[in-house]
């Protein structure tokens, strides 16, 4: 860590903020009237304090600050948001409560600082970037006190250059990240000003690789964070407006639903997973040879009174008939192919003739495979022509590889295009380490352990879907995770109240079940609304739940039916600032509940 008598290792950075692609220099604040994509029109008005401390050190620095102000200009315009330059007079003297943005206002002197803590005061919210108030108005460097002071964020580090940790990974159903799936992953490029390591009471957001794992020294890796302080709000994004360019359309995405917070407009969001869990995660196993090591791995998972699903190679599983039949009659079966090979670029009608090869095979020990819905691909080897003969064949869910998704959440397969989300192969994708992952690593039962904790950790903390993916072989007695995995069923076991720990079937299930619920918020009049719920047939079978983030949520917002025999509502404070819905299972219809802030 640098404090501020470091050297100005930012200040090398600023020298090539030029080389940021943006709009020309002189465009106008203003954007074109039209409302904003998501049909709200801003509750407050955004000012933009470009001052003059920020363009004099950046000027000697050999940077521009016009060119941190053409991003703003270019996300203004795209959104038909109407934004103004803030003076310093203004900013000084007694200013309304409004969002104020600090685009990397990186020099600030003391009256500017106490000016922004008088507007927090009355109720305003700002909106900082990057290395806000590092030097103040002479151009001294001043550290991360007003960051810290003002936003409630620790600096703890950079981004390095060498390093893979280049993506913002979002938590889900966050003030700041209302509409953003959980940990969709938003590559950054690598520019030249790297973005703040942070931590923080409210984080929103993480820095991770592709397979979201997060730097391995220790070192805080938050990258954004939210809180109401000093009477109002703050919110801060420790990437620098460089950062903006590579995942445009998220990093909009993210900034506009961070103003509407500020501005306190109400927020509703669809949470991912059925009341009153906030994430889920699934503990598979891929069951192959040495297949009756499984009959081990399902007694720990009795232990704890937990279902999971195990995707068997055939060939092997017929081998071990009354083990197979035992771990059908408690957990979930899936396929994993008739042999371990894998099916990416195999012929289709080689593909299909797998496919029913494997379901023979499995058809000899259960029977009736009608409740068989589940694929995992060897090697997670697959193609569009497997998702496609998997849907034919009847199967409802397959689990993938890293890449199969962008965000940390079930997916339906875009193989078919006209198969709805009813008919489509729900895909749940692996975003966490494997058991061969530690091996392939060299790691000991410790690094696996703390591995293992560590990625449930991130996944219970996101709001995100884990899994994580363990085979047969590698369970024997005083095998590798079978001497790690008690610590994390541990963990988990803690968590129950907040984690689903579902099979693969059943979280494919809810996800068609989710789909069909939608709702909005309407204004009603004197500060309330009207939630509007949809729900289509058949309707759910367990409660889906919908996170409100309006002024006053967490302390005595009240939901009540607007007619009577609706489904019964109830209301779980989340922190202080939102507040969960959670409705009982829902049939097809329309619902009103009326929602007093």
């Amino acid at each position: 860590m640098r404090g501020p008598g470091a050297s100005c290792w930012i200040a090398v950075r600023l020298l090539r903020y030029a080389v940021v692609a943006v709009l020309a220099l002189g465009q106008p604040w203003l954007g074109d009237g039209a409302r904003a994509a998501n049909g709200s029109a801003p509750a407050r008005e955004i000012l933009v304090y470009a001052n003059a401390a920020t363009r004099n050190h950046l000027h000697r620095s050999g940077g521009d600050q016009d060119r941190v102000l053409g991003v703003w200009r270019a996300f203004f315009r795209h959104h038909g948001l109407r934004a103004r330059d803030l003076t310093r007079a203004e900013l000084t003297g007694r200013l309304a409560p409004a969002v104020l943005v600090l685009p990397s206002t990186v020099a600030l002197d003391d009256q500017e600082r106490e000016a922004i803590r008088r507007f927090l005061a009355r109720g305003g919210g700002v909106l900082a970037t990057w290395a806000t108030g590092a030097w103040d108005g002479a151009g001294e460097r001043r550290g991360w006190g007003f960051l810290e002071e003002t936003f409630g964020v620790q600096v703890q580090g950079e981004l390095k250059q060498d390093d893979d940790f280049w993506f913002f990974s979002p938590f889900g159903e966050t003030p700041l990240t209302m509409e953003i799936p959980s940990g969709k992953r938003m590559w950054l490029g690598k520019v030249t000003e790297s973005p703040l390591r942070i931590d923080a009471a409210h984080l929103a957001a993480r820095y991770v690789d592709f397979s979201y794992r997060a730097p391995p020294d220790g070192v805080a890796n938050g990258a954004a964070a939210w809180d109401e302080r000093g009477g109002g709000r703050v919110a801060y994004l420790s990437l620098p407006e460089t950062a903006w360019t590579y995942a445009q359309a998220d990093i909009h995405l993210l900034v506009r639903n961070t103003l509407r917070w500020l501005a306190r407009e109400p927020r509703l969001a669809k949470a991912a997973w059925p009341a009153p869990y906030r994430s889920a995660y699934l503990i598979a196993m891929d069951t192959e040879w040495r297949f009756d090591n499984a009959l081990r791995f399902a007694a720990m998972m009795d232990g704890i009174k937990a279902r999971t699903t195990f995707y068997c190679l055939t060939s092997e599983a017929v081998k071990f008939p009354r083990a197979l039949r035992q771990l059908a009659a408690r957990h979930e079966i899936g396929y994993h192919a008739d042999v371990h090979a894998g099916f990416k670029d195999v012929a289709p009608a080689e593909q299909e003739a797998r496919m029913d090869r494997m379901a023979a095979q499995m058809r000899t020990v259960l029977g009736d495979v009608a409740a068989v819905t589940g694929f995992r691909a060897p090697t997670e080897q697959y193609d569009r022509n497997t998702e496609i003969l998997l849907r034919r064949k009847g199967l409802r869910h397959h689990a993938a590889d890293p890449e199969s998704g962008d965000a940390r959440l079930p997916l339906f397969s875009g193989a078919e295009a006209q198969s709805g989300a009813e008919d489509a192969l729900v895909v749940l994708p692996r975003m966490i380490a494997d058991d061969y992952t530690f091996r392939r690593l060299g790691y000991g039962d410790a690094a696996t352990r703390e591995s293992l904790l560590s990625d449930f950790r991130a996944v219970a903390e996101s709001g995100a879907l884990g899994l994580l993916s363990l085979h047969s072989q590698n369970f024997g007695p005083g095998g590798p995770m079978t001497a790690t995995l008690p610590a994390l069923l541990e963990e988990v076991a803690r968590r129950r109240d907040t984690v689903w720990l579902a099979a693969g079937g059943d979280i494919a299930q809810w996800w068609r079940e989710r789909e069909r619920v939608s709702g909005k918020l309407v204004a009603a009049g004197q500060g309330r609304f009207v939630l509007e719920l949809e729900v289509q047939a058949p309707g759910t079978g367990r409660g889906v739940s919908f996170v409100l983030a309006v002024t006053g949520a967490a302390g005595g917002v009240s939901v009540a039916p607007a007619a009577p025999g609706q489904p019964g509502v109830s209301l779980r404070v989340l922190d202080a600032h939102r507040t969960a819905l959670e409705f009982e299972p829902l049939k097809a219809g329309r619902y009103r509940y009326l929602v007093t802030p």
